[in-house]
């Protein structure tokens, strides 16, 4: 058995006869395919519209008008159960659970095994668990499984390459892609989605008859849940959504104003031979070469993985996108057990500091020097130790001390002494000490704050936190940051971006990272009047564009390693960031009144960074990692080495940070933007 781990980026060089239907699937337009014979020897289906054998197609896209659902009546008793059949609009408000369904075998149950990736294809779920691990043939018997068993798929679609069909997925909390071969065999089940769909969303997924649950919740400036024309409300039976009415937007090549509209399920067989697959350009590359050219239009014609921010906005192969220009976004790097993130500065959840706490004198080095500390235990084996429990003391620096002619190392600190006046007694730790300390709070320990309010702290020590209240922004809580464990705030970084919007230049916006592994093919330039973030009237922003990525580890580590020199002088000030971190006079008004101020204005470049600074960071992609991403991906301060801690003086503590104040100079404030849900 073969499993491909990376995306085959050659030409497609072998070709076969498909019917339309399956064309469409693997091959999605826009593609170009020759008409062939129909199944039936002499019915010539094609030729009811107009189209002669061996003509030459463009498929430019795919319309579904309608969607028809279906459902069983047996309200008249065995004798009238029949099936029937409604029909809703696209844009259809109403919210549906998909549930356990196979529409080869007509099997509904949870646990209905899928043999083959073949077998899986026919039901194509959202989400499918592998029961035997895949991926090791024994070529490398010591080498890991690609997919491991008991490890959960999110099946995204069908590809053919070099004459061959693929299963394109990946795995649940990574990114990178796999190919499966459909002869594979992974003993596979369907996970249960407890996800809500719109109608809208199923249309966009794999096309298949799939059993779903009406969602009890109301609808959009409703009150009551969203009323199925044709269905009883109280009905409580099995609900079908069958596979769209569709038809696809054709035009012959040899004369492309003729548009014909053809049914996906017309039979008529359509040859590959005409068909091609251009990946285009990295996003990286696509944006320097075209950097005088923005806004753009650009189609998104493949990908090598699904990031957080591609999920949240839709955006996959043949979603076209509109590239407004050149920009960065300011981010703090997370860490919590084996999951790593990105947070964006317009985050909306709430953060509660925890105190650290410090194992063996060793590890007070890492301390903040000035910030209180308390002790919690003591070696009794210890006698001279010069603490005792629940002694508070000022961690200064390390040193050594001759003792019997060898060298002992300690720590020198000041014991806090509570005698009516305060006063502090210098006292020396010795290093191989197995005493407990812990950070002294004070009243910070019960104060919560946004993400904004901590970067300044994180640009030069890590800090441990605690989620408090959840990001309205996120769709479920497996999206979003854990409550339950410990949040480590690690670096604060800003990393280039793109501004991007789909379909329309007036789609609210979102960030794409630069380091985003996904290809883009040029389509049009657009009128710089036509982008609102360019011209300022206006622009809308995704709230999306505020939750959390997760991050795989290799560039979780570039990101939080790699630092870059500083900005060259007469660089444009136009590259700028969202909102920076607040003063202490903004940041109480931002934790006591309803919420975090509204970011300040977008700056974005549309022609691109100058030549200066192009080469500084790497635009050209000379450095990569070991996936092949352009290590100038992140724009980290260097601030020297880190500290450990936070410590008890965060109230009017608050320092502005030399990025800060560059970004503040570079954006300056013209209105609020409107953050709208982007769905």
């Amino acid at each position: 058995m073969r499993v491909e781990s990376e995306h085959d980026t050659a030409e497609m060089t072998e070709h076969w006869d498909l019917p339309l239907k399956d064309f469409l699937e693997c091959f999605p337009p826009p593609q170009t395919g020759r008409i062939v014979d129909g199944y039936e020897p002499n019915i010539e289906a094609h030729e009811t519209f107009g189209i002669p054998k061996g003509v030459v197609l463009n498929f430019h896209r795919k319309v579904n008008p309608n969607v028809p659902l279906s459902f069983r009546d047996t309200w008249g008793g065995a004798q009238s159960d029949h099936w029937v059949k409604v029909t809703l609009p696209i844009d259809f408000k109403g919210k549906f659970r998909l549930l356990p369904y196979d529409p080869a075998s007509d099997d509904a149950s949870i646990d209905h095994i899928f043999p083959t990736v073949e077998d899986l294809v026919r039901a194509f779920p959202v989400y499918a668990q592998a029961n035997a691990s895949i991926g090791n043939d024994g070529d490398e018997p010591d080498a890991p499984p690609t997919v491991a068993c008991g490890d959960r798929l999110k099946l995204i679609r069908i590809l053919c390459r070099h004459g061959d069909k693929f299963l394109e997925c990946r795995p649940v909390g990574r990114t990178r892609l796999l190919l499966l071969r459909m002869n594979v065999v992974g003993n596979f089940t369907a996970v249960h989605d407890n996800s809500e769909y719109l109608l809208a969303d199923l249309v966009c997924m794999t096309p298949r008859r799939r059993r779903v649950q009406v969602c009890d919740e109301p609808c959009q400036s409703q009150r009551s849940p969203c009323r199925i024309p044709g269905v009883p409300a109280n009905f409580t039976g099995e609900l079908f959504v069958e596979e769209p009415d569709a038809f696809v937007e054709t035009t012959p090549a040899d004369d492309p104003s003729v548009i014909i509209g053809v049914p996906h399920n017309l039979e008529m067989t359509v040859s590959t031979v005409e068909a091609s697959f251009d990946r285009g350009l990295s996003l990286n590359n696509f944006a320097t070469n075209n950097r005088n050219l923005f806004p753009v239009v650009a189609r998104v014609t493949d990908w090598d993985e699904e990031t957080a921010i591609l999920q949240h906005h839709f955006v996959k192969p043949g979603v076209e996108l509109v590239i407004h220009g050149w920009t960065r976004q300011s981010k703090v790097l997370a860490q919590s057990d084996d999951a790593v993130y990105a947070i964006p500065l317009t985050y909306q959840g709430k953060f509660r500091i925890k105190a650290q706490q410090f194992n063996g004198v060793y590890a007070l080095e890492r301390a903040h020097p000035g910030y209180k500390i308390i002790v919690l235990y003591v070696d009794p084996g210890e006698k001279d130790f010069p603490l005792a429990v629940g002694d508070i003391l000022k961690v200064k620096r390390s040193d050594t001390l001759n003792k019997s002619n060898k060298e002992v190392k300690y720590l020198k600190c000041e014991k806090c002494i509570m005698t009516g006046t305060l006063r502090s007694k210098e006292v020396k730790l010795p290093m191989n000490s197995l005493a407990r300390f812990e950070e002294v709070m004070e009243e910070t320990k019960a104060t919560e704050y946004h993400i904004k309010e901590l970067v300044t702290f994180v640009a030069d020590q890590q800090l441990d936190v605690e989620l408090t209240t959840r990001s309205p922004d996120h769709k479920s809580e497996e999206d979003d940051l854990p409550s339950d464990r410990v949040i480590t705030l690690c670096d604060f970084i800003v990393e280039p971006a793109v501004y991007v919007s789909v379909q329309v230049p007036d789609a609210p916006a979102f960030h794409i990272p630069l380091r985003t592994l996904i290809y883009v093919k040029f389509i049009e330039q657009l009128e710089k009047s036509a982008s609102p973030l360019l011209t300022r009237q206006n622009p809308r922003l995704s709230t999306l564009d505020r939750c959390v990525e997760v991050l795989p580890l290799d560039v979780f580590n570039v990101l939080k390693t790699h630092k870059p020199p500083q900005s060259p002088t007469g660089c444009s000030p136009q590259m700028s960031t969202l909102p920076t971190p607040v003063s202490t006079k903004a940041k109480t008004k931002a934790t006591n009144g309803s919420g975090p101020a509204s970011p300040s204005s977008i700056e974005v470049q549309a022609r691109g960074p100058p030549s200066a600074a192009s080469a500084m960071y790497g635009y050209q992609g000379t450095a990569v990692d070991s996936k092949g991403r352009p290590l100038h991906a992140c724009s980290v301060s260097s601030l020297g080495p880190k500290s450990q801690s936070f410590g008890s003086k965060l109230k009017n503590k608050f320092r502005r940070h030399k990025s800060s104040d560059h970004i503040n100079k570079m954006g300056k404030s013209s209105g609020k933007n409107r953050f709208l849900v982007c769905t």
